[in-house]
């Protein structure tokens, strides 16, 4: 039996359980995929203890991307750019490799469900932690023409631009109504888990609404997060006549790429078995 699982904090409400069970299930290899929820200060000895009960891999999510990468005895060239990693893949001799399959499955999910071709492209990046770097990695690698990274910490944006050699921008209207861009992306948190009646929904909103879509030609908004299904980010570029979608594309595919390294299926075989486990399922987060 192939022992997968999530390593996050909290997980309780992950799709990608379901995906998984559902993607060793469509291709009949006997499987297991555990959600597990470990605190920050335990990742470490967690980590450690999951090689030696004979795991195969796990996934990892907020808030432990970083530090995972930071335990890894080597780093696919993706998670070595981004400093995170969403994949671990224990090799026969032991050594725990890194990878980062967010990009790839941004880049991916861009194309195929946004219709978004980032080749030539202007985008604009809202937020500068792990997210916004894997996000700048895929779009770098898609051949963007000029990335724009910003943040309410101006200094944050600075910070990452310099690192990942992009753009930096203050999150103040007149600074962002010039660069004009073909997408959006929202890669902070805000809004997460919030419903419209809320506080948490309401101080979202108003965030957003400092962006100057009325100044943009209709930009594409794509935002990672996706609960709930129309995201306060969404709901503010599209009251501004912008289309736009959540991340559930990206998760699927990223976890369609992590399947693969784990048991060498090909990633297109077991996409469409997760897309619909997804969709089936009333997890809330990725």
């Amino acid at each position: 039996m192939i022992r997968t699982g999530l390593l996050g904090h909290p997980v309780c409400h992950s799709k990608s359980p379901a995906m998984h069970r559902a993607a060793f299930e469509a291709v009949g290899i006997e499987g297991r995929y555990d959600a597990l929820d470990v605190p920050p200060e335990q990742v470490e000895q967690c980590l450690y203890g999951l090689r030696e009960q004979g795991y195969r891999g796990v996934n990892v999510t907020v808030p432990h991307k970083e530090a995972v990468a930071a335990l890894c005895d080597d780093l696919d060239p993706a998670a070595r750019t981004v400093g995170a990693v969403n994949t671990v893949l224990w090799g026969r001799d032991g050594k725990t490799m890194g990878f980062n399959t967010d990009v790839a499955g941004f880049l991916t999910s861009l194309r195929a469900d946004a219709e978004v071709e980032p080749s030539g492209c202007t985008a604009l990046v809202v937020g500068a932690g792990g997210a916004a770097r894997a996000v700048i990695r895929a779009l770098q690698e898609g051949g963007a023409e000029q990335v724009v990274v910003t943040n309410r910490t101006v200094a944050r944006a600075q910070a990452l631009a310099e690192s990942m050699d992009v753009v930096a921008s203050a999150f103040v209207r007149e600074a962002l109504t010039d660069i004009q861009p073909t997408v959006v992306i929202n890669a902070t948190t805000c809004g997460m888990d919030s419903e419209p009646s809320s506080q948490a929904w309401s101080d979202a909103v108003r965030l957003f609404e400092q962006l100057p879509f009325d100044d943009w030609s209709t930009p594409f908004g794509y935002d990672l997060v996706y609960v709930p299904q129309r995201t306060a980010f969404l709901s503010v570029a599209k009251s501004h006549g912008c289309s736009g979608i959540g991340v559930l594309g990206m998760l699927v595919r990223q976890g369609a790429l992590a399947f693969q390294l784990w048991t060498g299926v090909p990633a297109a075989r077991v996409l469409s078995a997760m897309e619909s486990a997804a969709h089936d399922d009333g997890a809330t987060r990725s």
